[in-house]
């Protein structure tokens, strides 16, 4: 993120990641992407509503729900199940349908434009036809008597953003307590006053509270900002007091050296929310591919995503993480790594013959001036072209603003309807199962799987003028 703020839009040069190592392979051949588009490819014929409801186990407060429980056929094109319940805990619901209009562009606009310094002018195509139709659909999602934190860096902020949309939240009317710098929020309440948004630059560490907060690097907090946030006011005037869930995305961008996101860290954040800010609950995002990621650290970053994934296979409720009761993932990582890797087939990187060490990744823009090297498969519409004898450029796509941050009408479907049904997974009332807390943990990770594949991907979600929602 640092990077990216300090040299955007610069320009950038072509070179390799290394052929991945230990097990850690992304290379897709050409019949592999073959297959991609002709899984990903549909028709808006028909209609898949999948209601998941499920209750929370742990929340203080009160909502008012019904159960009836309706399984029907898994077979696409008709309803994948239908499930109503009530009780006193809090209810989600979401929404997903296929875009009917040409809807306005949330960043990342096709055209010419100028960078933040009023340099550089680039073209940004619109998404090509056969991505298009990976992300022809928007998500909406309702929470009540829940409250989530969402901790990240500035990424992680626009996590916030698309899901404070998909909520409803007034851009206008949120509450901001403290700037990063300029107009960017380190943290604030959406105006729902369900969803609050808490930058980080580092991991959320105890032995970071007190040194300079965002944006300054280190990850450092203050726990005098922390009471000032959570005695600000909900829609009844009364402290918000603490939040229920976290939605944590390591601040990748801000840690240039993979060797210090460790396990240990991931669990001592958790913890520190849970002290802090109340949350029981967590949704664990695996690191996306960035810009920063150079050709030696590939391999490293493989095996990060890893040990996330471990992390969550192998929670134990209050043990693992104290204070944490239930723990899901949300693979970003997965549905970054299939953006790319469509994108590089439609680009031609995926049969690479110029050396049997290279892959698509390889290829990166180059500016003379800029350190932070994009890679082409990520970031281009287009082939690459030269400037000045300098420079290797492209015109910019509609995955990526700028080789980091997402552009978020590409992105947003996916992330709002993995995040609903993620909550559905917390929420479900496994604890009162046999087997209590670790049976309900269980049964939450089968239940993100399931999330995971329906979502993190390209090919599940796109099947129908309606492609799904859920309730609990």
């Amino acid at each position: 993120e640092k990077t990216v703020e300090t040299s955007m839009n610069k320009g950038i040069l072509i070179v390799s990641f290394i052929i991945l190592v230990g097990g850690a392979t992304w290379v897709y051949d050409k019949q592999t992407f073959s297959k991609y588009l002709s899984d990903l490819s549909f028709e808006a014929t028909s209609e898949i509503t999948s209601k998941d409801h499920h209750n929370a186990s742990n929340s203080s407060v009160d909502t008012s729900t019904n159960p009836d429980i309706t399984p029907a056929s898994t077979s696409l094109g008709t309803t994948l199940q239908s499930q109503e319940v009530r009780s006193n805990k809090p209810s989600i619901s979401y929404q997903v349908v296929r875009k009917t209009t040409a809807e306005k562009l949330l960043d990342c606009n096709p055209g010419r434009y100028t960078n933040k310094f009023g340099r550089n002018r680039q073209n940004r195509r619109p998404l090509q036809p056969e991505l298009q139709e990976l992300t022809n659909f928007s998500t909406t999602l309702s929470v009540e008597n829940m409250r989530i934190l969402i901790m990240g860096d500035s990424v992680g902020m626009q996590l916030f953003e698309m899901i404070d949309m998909a909520i409803g939240g007034c851009v206008e009317n949120r509450t901001i307590l403290e700037y990063a710098w300029r107009d960017h929020y380190s943290s604030g309440l959406s105006s729902t006053k369900k969803l609050g948004a808490w930058r980080m630059t580092g991991m959320f560490l105890r032995k970071n509270e007190g040194k300079p907060p965002p944006n300054a690097d280190g990850g450092g907090w203050n726990l005098t900002t922390v009471r000032r946030y959570l005695n600000l006011p909900d829609h009844n005037g009364h402290p918000i007091q603490s939040f229920d869930v976290i939605l944590f995305l390591i601040p990748l961008g801000w840690i240039n050296n993979l060797e210090k996101i460790t396990i240990a860290k991931i669990v001592e954040s958790l913890q520190l929310a849970s002290e802090i800010f109340g949350v029981k609950q967590a949704i664990l995002l695996t690191m996306p591919f960035i810009n920063n990621i150079e050709f030696g650290m590939l391999p490293l970053w493989f095996e990060k995503n890893r040990e996330i994934r471990n992390l969550v296979s192998n929670f134990q409720p209050n043990h693992t993480i104290p204070g944490i009761d239930r723990l899901v993932l949300m693979d970003l990582a997965e549905l970054t790594n299939q953006f790319i890797q469509v994108n590089a087939g439609l680009l031609g990187y995926l049969n690479n013959t110029k050396s049997p060490e290279m892959t698509y990744l390889d290829v990166r823009l180059v500016d003379f001036m800029q350190h932070v090297r994009p890679a082409a498969a990520h970031v281009c519409a287009g082939p690459l072209f030269k400037k000045w004898k300098t420079k290797l450029l492209c015109d910019k796509n509609g995955i990526t603003n700028d080789g980091m941050h997402m552009c978020t009408s590409t992105y947003a479907g996916h992330v709002v309807a993995a995040t609903g049904c993620l909550l559905q997974c917390l929420n479900t009332d496994h604890g009162e199962l046999l087997g209590g807390e670790k049976e309900a943990q269980a049964k939450s990770v089968s239940c993100q799987k399931d999330c995971n594949d329906k979502y993190m991907t390209l090919g599940n979600v796109v099947n129908a003028t309606t492609l799904g929602s859920g309730k609990a």
